[in-house]
C-alpha cells in the first residue's frame, strides 16, 4: 500500500566528501575572498572559480545576489549548491550574505533549507585571526510601502532589530580587541551611483561610527568603487529615486558585478590581514589588479 509519505520519497544523491580548514580567532595571518552579484552568470562564475582556486583564501564571502528572483527549487539548488561544473568552493568555507534579489521570488522564503547560517539568522558575526567580521542583511532596495513590494514585506522593523543587535555585538570585548572590524553588507551605505540603502544608513551608521568600524564592503551597484570618508555621495532617497547628497563617514568598498553590457565589470576582492595591517586588492575577471588599499591597526 502506497502512503502519502512514500510519494514524497526522492532519489538519494551522494558526492565526494570534501574537507576544509575551519576559521580560527587565533590565526596570526589570514586571507579571504569576496564576490557578489553573480546572479547565475555562468561565465563570471567559472572565472571566479579559477581565481578562487589560484588564491586559495581561508574563506570565500558571497556578498549577495547569488540568484535572479527564486522561482523554483531547482533554481536555488543550482545557483547555490551547483553553480559550476566542478565543486564551487571545494575545500573553502563559504560566508553567505543575503542580497535584495535573494529575497525575491516564490521560493525566496525557502533559502534557509539549503544554507547553514549561524543561529539560522542572515545577520551574524565571526572572528578570524585579527579581523572581526559583521554580516548585515540590507534586504530589499525599496521601502516596504513601495508599490513594487505590494504590501508583502516588513523589512524596516527587521532593520530596527538589526540595529539593536549591532550595537550589542560591536560592544563585545572580543570584537573591540580585534585589530580590525570589517562589515559585510550587500547594499552600500555610500555610493556615487545612488543605489544605496538610506534606511540601513539611517539606522546603522551612528552605531558603526561609535564602534570605529574600519571598512564596509558591499556589492549591489555592479560598479567597482572605493569611497573615502568626507566624500560627497549620491543617495536614492528610496521613494522616488531622486538623488540627494550625503557625506561618506566611513570607508566603503563596493565590488563590481556583471552587467547586461558584459561580464568585464565583475571583480574579485582579495583580503589579507595580520595584527598590524589589512590589505585589500581588487581584481578583474582576467586576474588583473585594478585597485589596492591598506589599513593599519588603530586604537579603538
Amino acid at each position: 500500500m502506497e502512503t502519502p509519505l512514500a510519494q514524497e520519497v526522492r532519489a538519494v544523491f551522494r558526492t565526494e566528501v570534501q574537507q576544509f580548514k575551519t576559521l580560527s580567532s587565533r590565526a596570526e595571518k589570514i586571507s579571504f575572498g569576496i564576490i557578489n552579484d553573480t546572479r547565475e552568470h555562468q561565465g563570471v562564475l567559472d572565472k571566479i572559480q579559477q581565481i578562487n582556486k589560484d588564491f586559495k583564501p581561508d574563506f570565500l564571502c558571497w556578498n549577495g545576489d547569488q540568484i535572479n528572483d527564486s522561482s523554483s527549487e531547482k533554481q536555488i539548488t543550482t545557483a547555490l549548491l551547483n553553480p559550476t561544473k566542478l565543486p564551487f568552493t571545494s575545500g573553502t568555507p563559504l560566508v553567505y550574505v543575503r542580497g535584495n534579489h535573494d529575497t525575491r521570488g516564490n521560493w525566496a522564503s525557502q533559502l534557509s533549507r539549503y544554507l547553514s547560517v549561524p543561529n539560522g539568522s542572515y545577520y551574524y558575526h565571526f572572528i578570524h585571526g585579527p579581523v572581526a567580521f559583521t554580516v548585515l542583511d540590507t534586504v530589499e532596495d525599496k521601502p516596504d510601502q513601495h508599490k513594487y513590494c505590494r504590501g508583502r514585506t516588513r523589512f524596516e522593523p527587521y532593520s530596527d532589530e538589526q540595529a539593536i543587535w549591532l550595537d550589542q555585538v560591536l560592544s563585545k570585548k572580543e570584537m573591540k580587541n580585534s585589530a580590525f572590524n570589517v562589515v559585510l553588507l550587500h547594499i552600500p551605505l555610500f555610493t556615487k551611483t545612488g543605489w544605496d540603502s538610506p534606511d540601513s544608513r539611517n539606522k546603522w551608521l551612528e552605531i558603526l561610527k561609535k564602534h570605529k568600524v574600519d571598512l564596509l564592503i558591499s556589492g549591489h551597484t555592479h560598479t567597482y568603487e572605493f569611497v573615502k570618508p568626507g566624500e560627497i555621495m549620491n543617495s536614492s532617497e528610496w521613494l522616488d529615486w531622486e538623488k540627494t547628497k550625503v557625506t561618506a563617514l566611513l570607508p566603503q568598498l563596493i565590488d563590481g558585478g556583471p552587467r547586461l553590457e558584459g561580464e568585464e565589470f565583475a571583480t574579485y576582492i582579495k583580503g589579507e590581514a595580520t595584527a598590524k595591517e589589512l590589505k585589500i586588492s581588487v581584481m578583474d575577471m582576467k586576474g588583473k589588479l585594478i585597485g589596492t588599499y591598506s589599513f593599519l591597526t588603530k586604537k579603538r
